[in-house]
């Protein structure tokens, strides 16, 4: 669990192990609300979580779309997250 009780997950790469989401592509605080968003939290949930304004959720999901190539958050936390790790 990170600072605020939020329970952290391993994010990895399940298909290449290319460190896509293990901080060498996204950033620590990416990597927070990324696994928030593996944990099916909405935006303001993750910002209250995290002590962080709404705004600045959005703008690290936008990042973290961008840079994983990703259309939306479930894409996003499929490109990371093996299928099993939801279950």
């Amino acid at each position: 669990m990170n600072n605020k009780g939020v329970p952290i997950l391993i994010l990895k790469d399940h298909r290449t192990n290319s460190g896509l989401c293990n901080g060498q592509i996204l950033s620590p605080r990416e990597r927070d609300v990324l696994q928030c968003l593996g944990r099916e939290m909405l935006y303001q949930e993750v910002a209250d979580a995290l002590g962080i304004t709404l705004s600045t959720v959005s703008q690290h999901a936008h990042h973290i779309y961008r840079k994983l190539g990703a259309a939306n958050k479930v894409v996003a936390i499929n490109k990371c997250l093996p299928a099993d790790a939801a279950e």
